[in-house]
Protein backbone atom coordinates (compact mmCIF):
# COMPACT_ATOMS: atom_id res chain seq x y z
CA UNK A 1 0.00 0.00 0.00
CA UNK A 2 1.06 3.60 -0.57
CA UNK A 3 1.29 5.73 2.58
CA UNK A 4 1.54 9.50 2.16
CA UNK A 5 2.81 11.54 5.11
CA UNK A 6 2.82 15.28 5.60
CA UNK A 7 5.71 16.41 7.81
CA UNK A 8 5.18 19.41 10.09
CA UNK A 9 2.42 18.87 12.60
CA UNK A 10 1.87 15.31 11.36
CA UNK A 11 5.02 13.24 11.96
CA UNK A 12 7.42 15.98 13.11
CA UNK A 13 6.80 18.94 15.36
CA UNK A 14 8.15 22.44 16.11
CA UNK A 15 10.65 22.18 13.26
CA UNK A 16 12.45 19.25 14.89
CA UNK A 17 13.43 16.00 13.11
CA UNK A 18 11.06 13.05 13.20
CA UNK A 19 11.30 11.40 16.61
CA UNK A 20 13.09 8.02 16.99
CA UNK A 21 9.75 6.35 17.83
CA UNK A 22 8.01 7.57 14.68
CA UNK A 23 11.12 6.90 12.59
CA UNK A 24 11.20 3.31 13.82
CA UNK A 25 7.51 2.84 13.00
CA UNK A 26 8.05 4.22 9.49
CA UNK A 27 11.05 1.95 9.01
CA UNK A 28 8.94 -1.07 9.95
CA UNK A 29 6.29 0.03 7.46
CA UNK A 30 8.94 0.46 4.78
CA UNK A 31 10.53 -2.90 5.62
CA UNK A 32 7.16 -4.58 5.19
CA UNK A 33 7.23 -3.46 1.52
CA UNK A 34 4.80 -0.60 1.91
CA UNK A 35 5.57 2.49 -0.16
CA UNK A 36 6.16 5.70 1.83
CA UNK A 37 5.80 9.10 0.17
CA UNK A 38 6.55 12.40 1.92
CA UNK A 39 4.22 15.29 0.96
CA UNK A 40 5.21 18.59 2.57
CA UNK A 41 4.89 22.34 2.17
CA UNK A 42 8.68 22.46 2.57
CA UNK A 43 10.84 22.44 -0.56
CA UNK A 44 12.84 19.23 -0.97
CA UNK A 45 15.96 21.00 0.33
CA UNK A 46 14.24 21.64 3.67
CA UNK A 47 12.70 18.18 3.94
CA UNK A 48 16.09 16.46 4.16
CA UNK A 49 17.17 17.87 7.56
CA UNK A 50 14.13 16.51 9.44
CA UNK A 51 14.10 12.97 8.02
CA UNK A 52 16.58 10.09 8.47
CA UNK A 53 19.11 9.31 5.76
CA UNK A 54 17.23 6.28 4.41
CA UNK A 55 14.10 8.35 3.79
CA UNK A 56 15.96 10.80 1.56
CA UNK A 57 15.89 8.17 -1.18
CA UNK A 58 12.08 8.04 -1.16
CA UNK A 59 9.80 9.73 -3.65
CA UNK A 60 8.63 13.08 -2.28
CA UNK A 61 6.33 16.00 -2.89
CA UNK A 62 7.62 19.38 -1.74
CA UNK A 63 6.29 22.92 -1.84
CA UNK A 64 2.70 21.59 -1.74
CA UNK A 65 3.28 19.95 -5.12
CA UNK A 66 5.64 22.42 -6.81
CA UNK A 67 8.63 20.09 -6.22
CA UNK A 68 8.63 16.39 -7.13
CA UNK A 69 11.45 14.03 -6.20
CA UNK A 70 11.11 10.82 -8.19
CA UNK A 71 13.87 8.21 -8.32
CA UNK A 72 16.11 10.78 -6.58
CA UNK A 73 15.67 13.33 -9.40
CA UNK A 74 13.93 16.63 -8.64
CA UNK A 75 11.53 18.34 -11.05
CA UNK A 76 9.77 21.66 -10.39
CA UNK A 77 6.81 23.69 -11.64
CA UNK A 78 7.50 27.43 -11.74
CA UNK A 79 5.02 30.32 -11.68
CA UNK A 80 3.73 31.59 -15.03
CA UNK A 81 2.58 34.83 -13.41
CA UNK A 82 5.52 35.80 -11.23
CA UNK A 83 5.82 39.32 -12.75
CA UNK A 84 2.39 40.13 -11.26
CA UNK A 85 3.45 38.74 -7.88
CA UNK A 86 6.68 40.74 -8.08
CA UNK A 87 4.62 43.86 -8.74
CA UNK A 88 2.69 43.24 -5.51
CA UNK A 89 5.94 42.77 -3.60
CA UNK A 90 7.29 46.05 -4.90
CA UNK A 91 4.02 48.00 -4.63
CA UNK A 92 3.45 47.08 -0.98
CA UNK A 93 7.12 46.60 -0.04
CA UNK A 94 6.35 43.08 1.18
CA UNK A 95 8.83 40.78 2.86
CA UNK A 96 8.91 37.26 1.47
CA UNK A 97 10.48 33.83 1.05
CA UNK A 98 10.97 32.94 -2.61
CA UNK A 99 12.13 29.44 -3.50
CA UNK A 100 13.76 28.48 -6.77
CA UNK A 101 14.46 24.86 -7.74
CA UNK A 102 17.11 24.77 -4.98
CA UNK A 103 18.25 28.25 -3.93
CA UNK A 104 16.11 30.87 -2.18
CA UNK A 105 15.73 34.53 -1.21
CA UNK A 106 14.45 35.54 2.24
CA UNK A 107 13.73 39.12 3.30
CA UNK A 108 11.49 38.45 6.31
CA UNK A 109 12.14 38.69 10.02
CA UNK A 110 14.91 36.30 11.09
CA UNK A 111 12.92 35.62 14.27
CA UNK A 112 10.05 34.12 12.29
CA UNK A 113 9.68 30.31 12.76
CA UNK A 114 9.90 29.77 9.00
CA UNK A 115 13.40 31.24 8.94
CA UNK A 116 14.61 28.65 11.44
CA UNK A 117 13.66 25.87 8.99
CA UNK A 118 15.29 27.26 5.85
CA UNK A 119 18.28 25.31 4.54
CA UNK A 120 19.30 23.92 7.92
CA UNK A 121 21.98 21.77 6.26
CA UNK A 122 23.37 24.73 4.26
CA UNK A 123 22.81 22.99 0.94
CA UNK A 124 21.73 26.04 -1.07
CA UNK A 125 22.70 29.62 -1.88
CA UNK A 126 20.82 32.44 -0.15
CA UNK A 127 20.07 35.28 -2.57
CA UNK A 128 19.40 38.87 -1.53
CA UNK A 129 16.42 39.17 -3.86
CA UNK A 130 14.01 37.09 -5.95
CA UNK A 131 15.40 38.96 -8.96
CA UNK A 132 18.58 36.85 -9.07
CA UNK A 133 16.83 33.49 -8.78
CA UNK A 134 16.58 31.58 -12.10
CA UNK A 135 12.88 30.82 -11.56
CA UNK A 136 10.35 31.02 -8.73
CA UNK A 137 8.64 27.80 -7.69
CA UNK A 138 7.07 28.76 -4.37
CA UNK A 139 6.42 32.07 -2.63
CA UNK A 140 5.50 33.07 0.91
CA UNK A 141 4.38 36.66 1.48
CA UNK A 142 4.54 37.84 5.08
CA UNK A 143 1.23 39.68 5.31
CA UNK A 144 -2.41 39.08 6.16
CA UNK A 145 -3.65 42.32 4.58
CA UNK A 146 -7.08 41.60 3.05
CA UNK A 147 -6.50 43.89 0.08
CA UNK A 148 -3.32 42.04 -0.84
CA UNK A 149 -4.97 38.65 -0.33
CA UNK A 150 -7.78 39.63 -2.69
CA UNK A 151 -5.30 40.71 -5.36
CA UNK A 152 -3.34 37.45 -5.06
CA UNK A 153 -6.60 35.49 -5.36
CA UNK A 154 -7.20 37.10 -8.76
CA UNK A 155 -4.01 35.55 -10.13
CA UNK A 156 -3.64 32.00 -11.53
CA UNK A 157 -2.15 30.58 -8.32
CA UNK A 158 -3.01 28.31 -5.39
CA UNK A 159 -2.91 29.94 -1.97
CA UNK A 160 -3.03 28.80 1.64
CA UNK A 161 -3.64 31.42 4.30
CA UNK A 162 -1.94 31.13 7.68
CA UNK A 163 -3.47 34.02 9.58
CA UNK A 164 -1.96 32.91 12.88
CA UNK A 165 1.47 33.49 11.28
CA UNK A 166 0.36 36.44 9.11
CA UNK A 167 1.46 34.91 5.82
CA UNK A 168 0.19 33.84 2.41
CA UNK A 169 1.63 30.57 1.08
CA UNK A 170 1.49 30.61 -2.75
CA UNK A 171 2.04 27.85 -5.33
CA UNK A 172 1.53 27.77 -9.11
CA UNK A 173 -2.01 27.18 -10.41
CA UNK A 174 -3.37 23.61 -10.14
CA UNK A 175 -0.38 22.60 -8.02
CA UNK A 176 -1.14 20.80 -4.76
CA UNK A 177 -0.21 17.62 -2.96
CA UNK A 178 -2.73 15.56 -4.93
CA UNK A 179 -1.40 16.80 -8.28
CA UNK A 180 2.02 15.77 -6.98
CA UNK A 181 0.77 12.27 -6.26
CA UNK A 182 -0.61 12.07 -9.79
CA UNK A 183 2.81 13.00 -11.17
CA UNK A 184 4.29 10.17 -9.10
CA UNK A 185 1.73 7.77 -10.56
CA UNK A 186 0.07 7.21 -7.17
CA UNK A 187 -3.70 6.66 -7.38
CA UNK A 188 -4.54 4.56 -4.31
CA UNK A 189 -3.09 5.64 -0.98
CA UNK A 190 -3.58 6.28 2.72
CA UNK A 191 -2.92 9.92 3.64
CA UNK A 192 -1.77 11.46 6.91
CA UNK A 193 -1.94 15.25 7.30
CA UNK A 194 -2.88 18.06 9.64
CA UNK A 195 -3.67 21.24 7.69
CA UNK A 196 -5.61 22.86 4.86
CA UNK A 197 -2.90 22.04 2.33
CA UNK A 198 -3.57 18.33 2.96
CA UNK A 199 -7.24 18.60 1.93
CA UNK A 200 -6.68 17.97 -1.82
CA UNK A 201 -5.00 14.62 -1.11
CA UNK A 202 -7.55 13.77 1.61
CA UNK A 203 -10.36 14.12 -0.94
CA UNK A 204 -8.94 11.35 -3.12
CA UNK A 205 -7.45 9.05 -0.47
CA UNK A 206 -8.55 5.49 0.20
CA UNK A 207 -8.20 6.45 3.85
CA UNK A 208 -7.38 9.84 5.38
CA UNK A 209 -6.11 10.61 8.88
CA UNK A 210 -5.95 14.11 10.34
CA UNK A 211 -3.42 14.59 13.12
CA UNK A 212 -4.76 17.31 15.39
CA UNK A 213 -7.96 19.28 15.10
CA UNK A 214 -7.71 21.55 12.07
CA UNK A 215 -11.34 22.66 11.52
CA UNK A 216 -11.55 21.75 7.82
CA UNK A 217 -9.08 18.90 7.52
CA UNK A 218 -10.40 17.05 10.57
CA UNK A 219 -13.97 17.26 9.26
CA UNK A 220 -12.99 15.86 5.88
CA UNK A 221 -10.69 13.11 7.17
CA UNK A 222 -12.10 9.68 7.92
CA UNK A 223 -10.16 9.55 11.17
CA UNK A 224 -8.81 12.18 13.56
CA UNK A 225 -6.06 11.43 16.08
CA UNK A 226 -3.83 13.30 18.50
CA UNK A 227 -0.10 13.65 17.74
CA UNK A 228 0.82 11.18 20.49
CA UNK A 229 -1.20 8.47 18.72
CA UNK A 230 0.69 8.59 15.42
CA UNK A 231 3.24 5.85 16.21
CA UNK A 232 0.60 3.38 17.37
CA UNK A 233 -1.54 4.01 14.30
CA UNK A 234 1.37 3.53 11.87
CA UNK A 235 2.27 0.24 13.53
CA UNK A 236 -1.36 -0.93 13.35
CA UNK A 237 -1.04 -1.21 9.55
CA UNK A 238 1.50 -4.00 10.03
CA UNK A 239 -1.11 -6.32 11.56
Amino acid sequence: MNFVFDLDGTICFKGQPISPEVTNALWQLHSADHNIIIASARPIRDIYPVIPEWMRQLNMIGGNGAFIQKDQLIAVTAFDCFPQLANLIEQYQLTYLADSDWDYAYTGNVEHPIYQNIDANRLAKAHDSYATLPSIVKLVLFTNDEQIIQQVQQLPVEIHLHNNEALIDISPKNINKYSGLQKLGISEYIAFGNDANDIPMFKHAKESICVGNHPEASQLAQQQINPDQITELILSYLN
